[in-house]
């Protein structure tokens, strides 16, 4: 771990992302602004992006995948970029990737988050008969789910919580219920 006050190490830019691939392109851009190459993380959107027009161009031509290859040509732009931003990161910074601490415990936390969300909505939504709040109640479950596993796994540690902005009080709130 970093030292308090101290910028991240740029692995982190990964870290927490398999869900949600789109979040990891500011830390990159900020991490490749400290060796001089901001542009990278832009470039490698572009290329990405045109995996996407590619991607969705024939996924919806198929017609059992319609629309939703519009879907999964997203997630090809966020998953190129990502390995161009991952490749970049450890070629321009040195910095070596942990596989298990930034990819298989996020993902990981992230399936059984789903799992969660999914038993709960259609067990909230027999019993209710409402949509909305079996969905507000998913959310709140897969919310709790991911938070617990993230940090039993400690893929990330209540130090690097404590360098977020107001993260001291998170912890004193975490400590309470995570020893």
């Amino acid at each position: 771990p970093d030292a308090p006050g101290q910028p991240p190490n740029p692995a982190q830019c990964f870290r927490l992302q398999s869900p949600r691939h789109s979040k990891s392109q500011p830390m990159c851009l900020l991490n490749m602004q400290a060796v001089d190459k901001q542009s990278l993380p832009v470039r490698n959107m572009a290329i990405g992006a045109v995996f996407k027009i590619v991607v969705t161009y024939m996924l919806v031509a198929i017609p059992s995948v319609n629309i939703k290859g519009a879907a999964i040509g997203t997630i090809f732009v966020y998953g190129i970029a990502m390995v161009l931003n991952m490749h970049a990161v450890k070629k321009y910074t040195g910095t070596k990737l942990e596989i298990g601490l930034t990819f298989v415990k996020p993902t990981v936390a992230s399936l059984l988050m789903g799992a969660a969300a999914f038993a709960t909505y259609k067990l909230a939504f027999m019993a209710l008969e409402s949509n909305n709040m079996a969905t507000v109640l998913a959310v709140a479950m897969g919310v709790v789910v991911y938070g617990v596993l993230i940090l039993t796994t400690k893929a990330i540690t209540k130090e690097e919580i404590g360098r977020l902005p107001k993260g001291d009080k998170l912890v004193r709130i975490l400590d309470r219920f995570i020893k």
